[in-house]
């Protein structure tokens, strides 16, 4: 059978999604703990902690357990075993690169005394590097559950420890204690859930080099969205304080990382079956499967922007405090970052599904322009809006080169997508231009945003079946 049964397609997308509401639950709950217990300046420097892993993982990201699921051969044993070599030796790199930049980075934030807690994050990568990745081959055959486990798992354990550590040490050390044992939580399941697959490193020639093909433009990649992603705080920090970094990390965390999981859901769920369509039905399949892909970005991305709009500052500052206070245009300009970014987790799928790396390391490398963007707009504005207005502009060069390429691929989009695409995005906008204007109170915030995501899901929904039912009058 070419394609795996919707009912095997929707149970696994249901276990892929279960996991990723348990890790997004256990993050969102450990950032809770650490905002309220912390303070604001010793939250900023677990947030500048938590960039620098992030920076160093994104540079070094070489889509190992993509190819794992893209290619034709991915079953093989030899083939696993070869991923598993890269595997160890990014890890190692990373290591090694978290350790040089451990005192730069602190001082950068104002923090050079706490270089030793941003050294010892070195250990997250290292033990990361040797996950078994036999969960991840599995999804090929449809089984996402041990997978699933290892990611939810380890988030879980991260999210007791620091609870525990809060009570024994309150201070950002916390974030370190959770992420070593995150990591090595990640580790020990992943070889206990592989089912019996044995553990080998190999590094086997062909297999490496036909994985670095497919891996190596990802680097770039990951280059391009470090410096347009992640180095946006480390301007904060040099141009704001530690206390700055941590409300802007909070809040670009609080309300875009759900984006991040969500595409990383749509990933894991859709990309064996749209490569699958890619290798199998190119022009019957594949192309219905790029239709409802864009029509469910356009609504989860108005969706998640309206919400952003109306209650972004009031949500932070009812969870976190008044310490951790942003204005309305900071989390309009959010709005409008989360809108283009759901578009590009769409683009990020088609990409993976296809094989197009190159496409989406070109298109990363355009959103480079964030940090001179950025640089630029804190000399006129010396706040937070200036950071992510950098990130908007280059988010939206990003999606236009990302369509210019892909689209020779995956076809350009139809008068009726593109129709729900537009009117889908001008909802958000209109309710943004509403909250400047009025700066309304809670109550009218929350009522707006019901009746926006309604008024998404309408169009969404039955703007095709009206299509449809106009071209079957007009025949």
């Amino acid at each position: 059978m070419l394609f795996p049964a919707r009912s095997a397609l929707l149970g696994g997308s249901a276990i892929v999604g279960i996991g990723l509401a348990v890790e997004l639950g256990s993050q969102f709950a450990r950032t809770l703990i650490l905002a309220r217990l912390l303070g604001s300046t010793e939250f900023g420097i677990v947030a500048s902690i938590m960039t620098l892993v992030s920076l160093v993982e994104t540079v070094s990201f070489v889509g190992i357990d993509r190819f794992i699921i893209y290619s034709p051969e991915g079953d093989e044993a030899l083939k696993l075993e070869a991923v598993h070599a890269l595997a160890w030796l990014r890890g190692i790199i990373s290591a090694v690169a978290i350790g040089a930049l451990a005192y730069p980075t602190a001082m950068l934030v104002g923090a050079p005394a706490y270089a030793g807690s941003f050294a010892a994050v070195a250990a997250v990568p290292l033990l990361r590097g040797a996950n078994h990745l036999g969960t991840i081959q599995m999804q090929r055959s449809g089984v996402f559950l041990p997978s699933a486990a290892v990611e939810s798992g380890a988030a879980l354990l991260g999210l007791v420890v620091t609870a525990a550590a809060a009570l024994i040490f309150p201070d950002h050390r916390d974030i370190v204690v959770a992420l070593v044992v995150q990591a090595a939580a990640s580790l020990l399941l992943s070889q206990l859930l592989a089912r019996g697959v044995p553990y080998r490193i190999a590094f086997t020639g062909a297999r490496m080099r036909e994985a670095l093909r497919f891996g190596l433009p990802l680097i770039i990649n990951g280059l391009a969205l470090a410096v347009a992603y992640q180095l946006d705080r480390m301007v904060v920090g040099a141009w704001l304080g530690v206390v700055a970094v941590g409300i802007y990390g909070l809040a670009m965390t609080l309300l875009l990382q759900p984006i991040s999981l969500i595409g990383r859901l749509a990933t894991t769920a859709l990309q064996p079956r749209m490569s699958a369509a890619w290798h199998g039905s190119r022009m019957v399949a594949f192309p219905s499967q790029v239709r409802d892909l864009s029509r469910s970005v356009a609504a989860a991305g108005a969706a998640g922007a309206t919400v952003v709009a109306c209650l972004g500052a009031p949500v932070v500052r009812l969870m976190f405090g008044s310490s951790y206070s942003a204005s309305d245009p900071f989390f309009a300009l959010i709005a409008a970052v989360a809108l283009v970014r759901f578009i590009r987790a769409g683009q990020s799928v088609l990409g993976l599904a296809i094989g197009r790396t190159s496409d989406l390391m070109l298109s990363n490398v355009a959103g480079a322009v964030a940090l001179p963007v950025t640089v630029v707009a804190f000399y006129f504005h010396a706040g937070l809006e200036s950071a992510v207005f950098g990130i908007l502009v280059a988010e939206l060069l990003s999606v236009t080169i990302a369509y210019a390429r892909l689209k020779h691929h995956c076809g350009r989009i139809d008068p009726a997508t593109l129709g729900i695409l537009a009117g889908a995005a001008s909802l958000p906008a209109v309710l943004s231009a509403w909250v400047l204007l009025n700066s309304p109170s809670l109550w009218p915030r929350i009522m707006a945003t019901g009746f926006g995501v309604a008024a998404v899901g309408c169009l969404v929904l039955f703007a095709p079946r009206l299509k449809r039912l106009h071209q079957g009058v007009a025949r």
